[in-house]
């Protein structure tokens, strides 16, 4: 089953790694690289899961899915967070 997974982080590598290994298991990846852009995205796009970073610029990972959870059908998204800390 191929979900759509949002992948926020602010380092170009960690979202290229983190893409290619989704993609090759057939799940499509929308991305963003601070946490204000992954939440507009989260509204934007019907995701299923999002891997969020902690350290980001602009908005942190922290301040994203505290925001996330007030967004109306989005409060129960399955979020894994992944830090390089």
């Amino acid at each position: 089953m191929s979900s759509m997974i949002l992948v926020v982080d602010d380092s170009a590598t960690i979202r290229h790694q983190v893409r290619t290994c989704l993609q090759d298991a057939g799940h499509t990846v929308i991305e963003a690289e601070n946490g204000a852009l992954g939440l507009q995205k989260a509204k934007d796009y019907p995701i299923d899961m999002a891997i969020v970073d902690v350290n980001m610029p602009v908005m942190n990972g922290l301040e994203m899915l505290a925001n996330l959870r007030n967004i109306p059908g989005k409060e129960s998204i399955p979020v894994f967070v992944l830090t390089t800390e």
